[in-house]
């Protein structure tokens, strides 16, 4: 098995402009490069996310018939966008920008071999639009085990405390965390900080760029110890 994110495919990497351009074109090509040109042989070939549509059109008319294309996604865009624009009201031409990366993304749902999806609320509405008969579409629901669910919140610490738990990954805006850190340290230093998970260079980065508190960053926990952080947390940040 072979798995690859942005950095094996974004194209000139070093330039800033039309980023999401060049990762929807990389995508694209890297995903042929690896089912058709290279010569190895897969039997299923998992495209994440909207962006796959044409990756997953194209191999399915160019590929061996045998050839399982299925497209994952953690929160299906068109569903994600109909909730956003009912609640945002959008301009007319971000509402037509929309329904257009809509149609193209339900291209790569309609057309794949099966289609994953997270939570029966994405379910409901890939069988609603009609995206995959019930033997080719797949629910994971939330695998968070019983006791993180349904959980008492009666802990009220007299200083509050805020908590961070996730990957540092700055193509998903991990940089944030420290500037959050640093707006609220202006005006509220007594404030505790829990940052949970973020690695080695995670915690560099909070120990350079910030003033709080390091006893309570850490590059990685059990599920002991992270149950034990969340109970005293009374703020969590989630970025993604």
């Amino acid at each position: 098995m072979q798995s690859f994110g942005p950095e094996d495919y974004l194209l000139f990497p070093s330039v800033l402009p039309a980023k999401r351009l060049r990762l929807f074109i990389g995508y694209t090509l890297k995903a042929l490069r690896e089912a058709i040109a290279s010569g190895k042989r897969y039997d299923i070939v998992e495209l994440w996310g909207a962006p796959g549509w044409l990756s997953i059109l194209l191999l399915r008319f160019l590929k061996r018939q045998d050839l399982l294309v299925v497209s994952r996604s953690n929160g299906l865009e068109p569903h994600y966008r109909q909730i956003s624009s009912s609640i945002s009201n959008p301009s007319r031409v971000r509402r037509i920008a929309g329904m257009l990366e809509s149609r193209l993304d339900e291209v790569g749902f309609r057309c794949a071999s099966g289609l994953t999806v997270v939570s029966s609320f994405d379910e409901a509405f890939a069988r609603k639009c009609g995206y995959k008969d019930s033997n080719k579409l797949l629910s994971i629901e939330n695998p968070l085990p019983d006791q993180w669910l349904n959980r008492a919140c009666d802990n009220k610490p007299k200083t509050p405390v805020i908590g961070f738990v996730g990957s540092w990954i700055p193509r998903k805006g991990s940089e944030l965390v420290i500037e959050i850190i640093n707006l609220v340290y202006q005006d509220r230093p007594d404030i505790k900080w829990i940052i949970a998970g973020i690695g080695p260079e995670g915690k560099k980065q909070i120990a350079d760029h910030t003033a709080i508190d390091t006893g309570d960053v850490y590059e990685s926990v059990g599920k002991k110890k992270l149950e034990e952080l969340y109970s005293r947390m009374s703020l969590l940040l989630c970025l993604s």
